[in-house]
């Protein structure tokens, strides 16, 4: 197996790029893609997040085209196409690759993406660019205005496939399957394969190779450390402010289930005082990037984000990547938390679930093979939920001595008392009842308290 690049047959401008970037040797699934994507293999890769997949399918595609395109040629024909599912992914991986054929003048790479004018696009096809990089959406757009010419693509790559079909571009994926010519070599790297993106690509792959590389495959890298805190809904809020406070949390990715639950977030931490940034899929172009070049810049230090949108999404020294909601499922988890822990450093993963959560958590612990221990939660949430303890206790006794001092005056039973019996009639003990009574009022207090959460 190649333990170097100059090990792939790769022209000496590419070498160069490679060592520019600071590259020293291929990552596990650039030493299994590179050689078949050369030799014009149909394949199946599976790969975390950070494991360099675009420089994997990039470099044997740069050097494809290098050997294959007739460089005079105007306007340059379009050989590659690589579809990602977000326009940051587009974005970064028109950035890698820009940057592994830095040497290679005479390759054009174009990224076309919506939230830009058509009209710019259209110029830049015109005269024509070896290497498109864009999102489903605005390449189909660019097909139906036959602004885009498809005829003499040679490889097409589906870059993060599983998030194309969570976001609902499966009609568009398949119709670029059908646009696309039946020779032409397909690459489909992601970090999950669902059975559903199988069933998509199936019936175009040809003797497809599967790749799957490991520990990446099944589990989070060990430099991780992996905590959660137990909670009631309720404190979840107040918990993740004391936590983003904490020096050692440093720059924080907090994960949310949806694009509503990210902006709120985002607002309540900069009520606190906290510079926090919202992600999510309905910011327009302009306001993604402004919101990841703040937080790469140190003017943010915490992103709230989902998942889709965080999709592709590269930070350096990235120190705890926080789940205020859990994720769907195992792979879903083990995609966030890699985003810290990278290149052998320390990263955090902590995990915010209510007790009704922990079956679920230990789900994903047993399917990752890695323990996530419960810690407590910090002494000022702890001195925080006493102290509201305390204070409906002393309410209660206050409101009982009042009871009882009106029926030592012969008052009767109220409706409260009556509707009480009725339910002890039914069976449980008293203390059993008050317990429930009790943990419902705190609840209740506990939400009034964050804002109606």
């Amino acid at each position: 197996m190649p333990s170097s690049f100059t090990d792939f047959t790769l022209c000496p401008e590419l070498l160069q790029a490679v060592r520019g970037l600071g590259f020293k040797t291929p990552t596990p699934i650039q030493t299994l893609s590179i050689p078949p994507i050369l030799a014009g293999r149909d394949l199946l890769g599976q790969a975390e997040t950070g494991s360099g997949k675009t420089a994997a399918f990039g470099l044997p595609l740069l050097e494809k085209i290098r050997r294959n395109a007739n460089m005079a040629t105007r306007p340059r024909p379009t050989l590659a196409l690589a579809l990602s599912p977000t326009r940051e992914l587009a974005l970064q991986s028109t950035g890698m690759l820009a940057s592994l054929a830095a040497d290679l003048p005479q390759i054009k790479i174009l990224p076309l993406y919506g939230g830009r004018p058509l009209a710019g696009q259209i110029r830049a096809l015109k005269q024509g660019a070896q290497f498109v990089v864009g999102t489903p959406g605005r390449i189909l757009d660019h097909l139906q205005r036959r602004t885009l010419n498809l005829e003499t693509l040679q490889t097409l790559v589906l870059d993060e496939a599983d998030k194309m079909l969570e976001m609902g571009f499966r009609d568009d994926l398949e119709r670029i399957l059908r646009a696309i010519p039946e020779q032409c070599q397909k690459i489909c790297l992601s970090a999950t394969m669902p059975d559903q993106m199988l069933n998509l690509l199936r019936p175009c792959l040809r003797d497809p190779l599967r790749l799957k590389t490991g520990p990446q495959a099944g589990s989070p890298p060990p430099s991780i450390e992996q905590t959660c805190h137990v909670t009631s809904a309720g404190q979840k809020y107040a918990l993740l402010h004391t936590l983003l406070q904490d020096p050692d949390t440093g720059r924080a990715i907090v994960f949310c289930a949806t694009r509503l639950r990210a902006e709120d977030l985002a607002a309540r931490l900069r009520q606190k005082g906290l510079k926090a940034e919202a992600l999510h899929g309905s910011l327009s172009q302009e306001q993604r990037e402004l919101a990841v070049r703040r937080f790469r810049r140190g003017e943010s230090r915490f992103l709230a984000a989902t998942d889709v949108a965080a999709r592709g999404l590269d930070m350096e020294g990235l120190d705890t990547v926080i789940n205020l909601d859990l994720p769907a499922d195992a792979e879903s988890y083990i995609h966030r938390i890699g985003r810290t822990g990278r290149a052998g450093r320390a990263g955090r993963a902590i995990s915010l679930i209510t007790p009704r959560e922990r079956a679920a958590l230990r789900a994903i612990s047993r399917h990752i093979r890695a323990e996530i221990a419960e810690a407590p939660p910090p002494s000022s949430i702890r001195q925080a939920e006493n102290f509201a303890t305390e204070r409906l206790l002393a309410e209660a006794r206050s409101k009982l001595t009042d009871l009882y001092a009106q029926s030592q005056r012969g008052k009767k039973m109220d409706r409260h008392e009556l509707a009480l019996s009725a339910l002890l009639e039914e069976g449980g003990s008293p203390m059993q009842l008050a317990a429930v009574l009790f943990k419902m009022l705190m609840e209740k207090e506990n939400n009034r308290a964050n804002g109606g959460e």
